[in-house]
């Protein structure tokens, strides 16, 4: 997301210029894009959890913390979003403020994540999700959604960080619920494309 080492400021700067790039993008029409505002709501709160921390106080620096991850929270479905719509296209990604992770000509061919299998664990609205080694993966990433008729429940993918391991735990989902879930290989370049779907109930 590139916000790595960055203190307060730094993530202000950055941020911001993301938002100012993708206010008048082309490639990223506005009305298509609902991240925009919430990065900006999400940095004039940190901007200003800031700016009353340096008063000192426990609570106000723990809310400074509070603030700073749902930064975090916010740019990394914006990353998705910026990832999936860019679909490696350098010259598309360079305008939209984000860092690129990859250097020119580091692209590489990634295997998809085969045997994906999913086990349900004891404590409630948690799965394990893993499947078998894929082809120059540094790690892996894991997006998940619930599999419901209720038209109350939203039944869109939510896509986890990159974790790394072949198996991992995926956290938060709604118990004694059905989850569809998908995974792909991350590594230089471009991620691979979404394995097949399979199905997990959650404690």
């Amino acid at each position: 997301m590139g916000l790595a080492g960055l203190v307060v400021a730094g993530i202000l700067t950055y941020c911001r210029g993301i938002i100012l790039k993708m206010s008048d993008n082309p490639y990223f029409p506005i009305a298509d894009n609902p991240h925009n505002a919430l990065l900006k709501t999400a940095i004039d709160e940190l901007e200003a959890a800031d700016l009353a921390a340096a008063g000192g106080g426990k609570a106000l620096k723990v809310t400074l913390r509070v603030k700073k991850a749902n930064v975090y929270n916010v740019m990394r479905p914006y990353r998705d979003f910026v990832n999936e719509k860019g679909n490696g296209n350098e010259e598309i990604l360079l305008t939209t403020g984000f860092a690129l992770a990859d250097l020119p000509g580091s692209k590489t061919d990634l295997g998809v994540p085969s045997n994906v299998r999913t086990k349900t664990l004891v404590t409630p609205g948690e799965v394990e999700v893993y499947c078998k080694r894929a082809a120059g993966a540094t790690g892996y990433q894991i997006r998940h959604r619930p599999l419901s008729t209720d038209p109350l429940v939203v039944n869109e993918w939510k896509t986890e960080d990159p974790l790394g391991p072949l198996r991992q735990k995926v956290s938060g989902l709604q118990s004694a619920m059905y989850h569809e879930f998908q995974m792909r290989a991350i590594g230089a370049g471009t991620p691979s494309p979404w394995s097949g779907s399979v199905n997990g109930l959650a404690a």
